[in-house]
């Protein structure tokens, strides 16, 4: 009897060794899913933290994120410490955002294996990405003194620098690491970025066309292109950027109202007659598409404006410069500047109040009552009663659809005001003749 359990016990490890080869063999050949049935199959009898690993891994790259936690976490209960298995939730636990405890995770790993170069690249991405930029630059720093070869090292390196502003030192570093490669585009383009920082222009136009050599019409490099040249003034070579942006599909209503803005100052600067005319038609076609885009950019209106006065149609420039103005000043101005008046009003600050409701009028000249709230701020605060009578009157004359009980309140202190009026200027005459 005992022989035969032992049998039993013999052929049970042995298929369940089976099910484990053949869930590996799945795994290898990315199937998933078909691993993660076999896998489910075994645990259910076999607490085993090898294979809670696996069908985590399995969930993980099938995007069942919560049922590839509680696999690595049970992995983990049956087998702490075991890195390869805390490298597996720690980086779960960033994919899911639970990033202090991807962090936590990584820095047990750190404390098991302080060599592991894998846990310290991605525990200092955490670091930079939580603004702990002095732990970050730790890790870096023990990394680069391993391999100071590694550009990775020296760009990281060089980032964190930055993010001090420290540039002489950031600017050593990405040079290091663009000699040690060439072809990685965050090196390009915040190097490029700290030259024109560094008032070297040149430079970074000369850096961006070498990364643009490895990648070509990319997006970032053109737009950083496109943005030194227009901050230069140098509108040819924006435009020339520019246009491969668009024809690489990166369409936007800021290229296009640059592109206009670029046609504009290239055809009043440097074109005169027919030759100006099509590249100011040129700025009309790019600002027109810019506002389809996005209508609320008071500039675009400004350039269509602009560029429209240039080719001799002043009314259409009108209406656009309109539009310039009412982008500038939204509707709710007007209700800032009465806020603010009453909000004076009432700490006493009269004068203030006065000019807030004037600039208020500015921004909403049909609005009759601004007239009203003059004449009493002057007629409540003020003696001399000739300025809020005056305002009264204005107030009255706007017509009939004014609110009736604050129309018919205007008219009776108008004929009061009269009075007082007559009776001060009265008095005035009375003591002039003493």
């Amino acid at each position: 009897m005992k022989n035969i359990v032992i049998l039993f016990v013999f052929i049970s490890v042995i298929i369940a060794q089976t099910k484990l080869e053949e869930a590996n063999k799945l795994i290898l050949k990315n199937k998933f899913s078909e691993a993660a049935i076999i896998l489910n199959e075994y645990v259910n009898i076999n607490q085993d933290s090898e294979a809670y690993l696996k069908l985590g891994i399995c969930y993980k790259n099938l995007i069942k994120n919560n049922e590839a936690l509680i696999s690595f976490q049970k992995a983990d209960e049956l087998d702490s410490n075991n890195i390869e298995i805390l490298i597996n939730l720690a980086q779960l636990y960033s994919i899911i955002g639970f990033l202090d405890k991807s962090t936590s995770t990584y820095e047990q790993i750190i404390s098991l294996d302080s060599l592991n170069s894998f846990a310290l690249i991605n525990l200092a991405k955490l670091y930079l990405d939580a603004n702990r930029i002095y732990d970050a630059k730790k890790i870096y720093y023990a990394l680069f003194f391993g391999d100071s070869l590694n550009s990775y090292y020296h760009r990281q390196l060089a980032y964190t620098f930055q993010k001090e502003n420290k540039i002489d030192t950031a600017l050593y570093h990405y040079k290091r690491s663009f000699k040690l490669n060439n072809a990685d585009i965050f090196t390009v383009s915040n190097l490029a970025k700290i030259y024109y920082q560094k008032e070297l222009p040149d430079s970074a136009i000369a850096l961006i066309d070498k990364g643009l050599e490895v990648f070509h019409n990319n997006t970032q490099l053109l737009k950083l292109k496109s943005d030194i040249y227009f901050s230069l003034r140098n509108y040819s070579g924006a435009v020339n950027a520019i246009v491969r942006l668009i024809a690489n599909g990166d369409e936007s209503a800021q290229l296009y109202q640059r592109l206009g803005i670029c046609y504009y100052q290239i055809a009043v600067e440097n074109f005169v007659g027919e030759a100006q005319e099509q590249k100011l038609e040129s700025a009309i076609e790019a600002l027109n598409k810019s506002t389809a885009m996005d209508s609320t950019q008071s500039l675009t209106e400004l350039y269509l404006g602009m560029t429209l006065k240039e080719l001799e149609r002043n009314e259409d420039a009108l209406i656009h410069f309109g539009k310039s103005l009412d982008l500038i000043y939204p509707k709710f101005t007007s209700a800032i500047y009465t806020n603010m008046a009453i909000a004076n009003n009432r700490i006493g600050n009269h004068a203030e109040a006065i000019r807030n409701f004037k600039s208020a009028m500015k921004f909403d000249k049909s609005n009759p009552n601004y007239f009203y709230y003059l004449a009493s701020t002057y007629d409540q605060y003020y003696s001399d009663k000739i300025v809020p009578l005056l305002y009264y009157q204005l107030f009255v004359e706007q017509g009939n659809s004014l609110e009736p009980s604050i129309l018919n309140y205007a008219r009776k202190r108008i004929e009061e005001l009269k009075e007082k009026v007559h009776f001060q200027n009265g008095s005035a005459n009375k003591l002039s003749g003493l």
